[in-house]
């Protein structure tokens, strides 16, 4: 008989692993992006925190800090066994946020970045698709114990017209097709320009549902936050193994 006993702080709801902080952005969630629940074959809270700006939050501006602490502590009082949010430049606060909770935290997608590295040849370059290139600097690269070495690659995503006038600019309608056939043209134009590029990293929350797309345009693999946010959900969910030996 399995017994079943009340957690300490009583979650609001119960079944999931992954917690997903949501910082209100304007735009349509889309299928395959980080806030949208049908992106995902498990369940996932994903809740929903105010007062924190992500404009700000792209900067690492320290105002930002408290608001978002407090949510990666209601967020363990949830009871999930890991943290993402939507956002990847919520590595900013990742120092601060491991001090608060005792629980893995994977808020950027760019903690995939050390993984990326060991995985392709040393003379290979990562390409990070990001609509802040130029926040891609190496203080913030430290916080995910990426050594630098390698060459990094910043693609920004305001040159793409309907990615920057629609889901920068939040708007409440944007036309993912066009929005697709830009991230493909980005990315391809820089797989030519760059062929020692060996993978690419989508920074942004909202980029993955055009992941499948640009590989198949390239030809590399594309990490992004799914890649991450599945990794964590398989790490804590093993099956054990049938079949014939």
């Amino acid at each position: 008989m399995k017994v079943f006993k009340q957690k300490i702080h009583r979650p609001t709801a119960y079944g999931y692993c992954v917690g997903v902080m949501d910082f209100p952005w304007k735009v349509p969630y889309i299928p395959g992006d980080v806030t949208n629940a049908s992106t995902y074959d498990y369940p996932v809270l994903i809740k929903t925190y105010t007062g924190v700006d992500l404009t700000r939050v792209v900067t690492g501006d320290r105002s930002e800090k408290d608001g978002v602490l407090e949510a990666v502590k209601d967020m363990n009082r949830q009871g999930v066994k890991g943290i993402t949010g939507d956002c990847g430049f919520l590595l900013n606060y990742l120092d601060e946020a491991t001090r608060e909770v005792d629980i893995p935290l994977f808020m950027s997608s760019l903690q995939q970045l050390p993984v990326i590295a060991s995985m392709i040849g040393q003379d290979k370059a990562i390409a990070v698709v990001t609509p802040g290139p130029e926040q891609m600097t190496q203080t913030l690269l430290d916080k995910t114990g990426f050594d630098g070495v390698r060459e990094v690659i910043a693609l920004g995503l305001l040159e793409c017209e309907e990615f920057a006038s629609k889901l920068c600019q939040e708007s409440d309608c944007v036309d993912s097709d066009k929005v697709e056939a830009e991230i493909v043209a980005l990315t391809s134009q820089a797989a030519a320009d760059h062929p020692n590029i060996g993978a690419f990293l989508f920074e942004c929350s909202m980029l993955p549902p055009y992941s499948k797309a640009v590989q198949e345009a390239t030809g590399l693999p594309v990490f992004d936050f799914l890649t991450m946010i599945d990794l964590f959900q398989k790490a804590t969910h093993r099956r054990r193994f049938e079949g014939y030996y």
